[in-house]
């Protein structure tokens, strides 16, 4: 009896089974392709030059930037000096810098931030002083393909000198 009945529960469970593996079918023909698109980076390049209120008094400077994706880097000489129309310039700062800076940019606009080491030179009553220290600024333009119009403001700090600024920049380059 015991017999009987596993004999039993094997073709059942064989007649169960055959028509599940009678219908699994593989389809050779439709192969599933994964592409992965990746947007190309943006990658601009522009010179600046801009005048406004620059340490101690007016001062003007001149900027390259190269942005590429979501960061960028900047080589920039900023100068200013107090207006002294009868003995010269006797306080004036320059600012030799490199900064690394990061962006938000639009087709017609762009914010950047950045900052990085700076050599400054110090020039007080016919003192000179050199110092390094660090720069920082930020910058919001708009632009209309190859020329952008904006304005920074910017920051030079040293251990003995702290001056800030404000320019209106006029950019050019390829800026979209």
């Amino acid at each position: 009896m015991l017999r009987s009945r596993c004999i039993l529960l094997i073709v059942l469970a064989a007649t169960i089974s055959t028509p599940a593996i009678a219908q699994q079918k593989t389809d050779t023909t439709s192969t599933v392709v994964t592409r992965t698109i990746e947007e190309p980076k943006l990658q601009l390049f522009w010179a600046t030059i801009g005048g406004g209120g620059v340490g101690p008094g007016l001062g003007g400077l001149l900027k390259t930037t190269y942005l590429w994706g979501a960061h960028s880097i900047s080589a920039k000489v900023q100068a200013g000096a107090e207006l002294n129309l009868w003995n010269g310039p006797q306080n004036d700062v320059t600012e030799y810098s490199i900064y690394y800076g990061r962006q938000f940019v639009t087709p017609w606009t762009m914010m950047r931030i950045a900052a990085g080491p700076a050599y400054f030179s110090h020039t007080f009553e016919n003192t000179t002083i050199h110092r390094i220290g660090m720069g920082a600024e930020v910058e919001v333009m708009v632009k209309i393909y190859f020329f952008g119009f904006g304005f920074m403001t910017s920051v030079m700090a040293a251990p003995d000198i702290l001056y800030g600024s404000i320019t209106a920049n006029l950019s050019l380059g390829k800026l979209f």
